[in-house]
């Protein structure tokens, strides 16, 4: 969607590339249209995940400019400071539903989709 291509091999490890590609995506994904019910809480929260949004964004020319220039370690280090990023966007984004219910559940269903467990771990 951005035109960005995948960094070579070996540049990134498994764990940064998940973080990586996790901030990227839900950097690039509008805030949902304000809706019947909004409130000064929900748009703050939009505000916020909005701002986040577009310190990820103003970091991916610097990203794409290290893979063109085939600099390895400037690439990691863009890369690590996107994925940082995540944390902040994860939190806003779990307290988007109005009621604590809602919350609650999507909290734990982010939680799970973004589990790091290996999909061959044994179940616990």
């Amino acid at each position: 969607e951005r035109g960005m291509a995948y960094p070579p091999a070996g540049w990134l490890d498994a764990p940064t590339i998940r973080r990586l590609a996790l901030t990227l995506s839900l950097a690039r994904r509008p805030p949902r249209a304000r809706h019947a019910g909004s409130d000064t809480r929900h748009d703050s929260l939009i505000a916020v995940l909005e701002q986040d949004r577009g310190r990820v964004n103003g970091m991916v020319p610097q990203l794409e400019a290290a893979r063109a220039a085939g600099d390895a370690r400037a690439y990691r280090a863009v890369a690590t400071r996107i994925g940082a990023e995540s944390e902040g966007i994860i939190a806003t984004v779990k307290e988007l539903p109005a009621d604590a219910a809602g919350r609650l559940f999507f909290a734990r269903l982010l939680d799970e989709a973004l589990s790091e467990h290996d999909a061959g771990a044994a179940p616990h």
